[in-house]
């Protein structure tokens, strides 16, 4: 049973919506390090995917680089949580 296929009931009082996205965009922010990770794996993956298709296609004589630009950016937060006022 997926939380995404529930219907809502009520908005949250405001108050509540700010402290729960305050403690996501917190608790991502410790965890910075794990998003770098990610980054960097991504950006090892891609080189591997150049230098494959580079020596697929017999080009010589190019060279890539591939850096994550670090910090990531955060561009969302999004808080699922089930809220029952009683």
């Amino acid at each position: 049973f997926s939380m995404l296929s529930l219907e809502p009931a009520e908005n949250m009082p405001a108050g509540l919506k700010t402290r729960l996205v305050r403690r996501a965009i917190d608790r991502a922010e410790i965890r910075r390090s794990v998003f770098d990770e990610l980054a960097k794996s991504r950006a090892e993956r891609l080189l591997e995917d150049h230098r494959r298709i580079r020596d697929a296609s017999g080009t010589k004589g190019q060279y890539f680089q591939v850096r994550p630009a670090l910090p990531v950016d955060l561009i969302g937060v999004y808080v699922f949580q089930p809220y029952n006022p009683i």
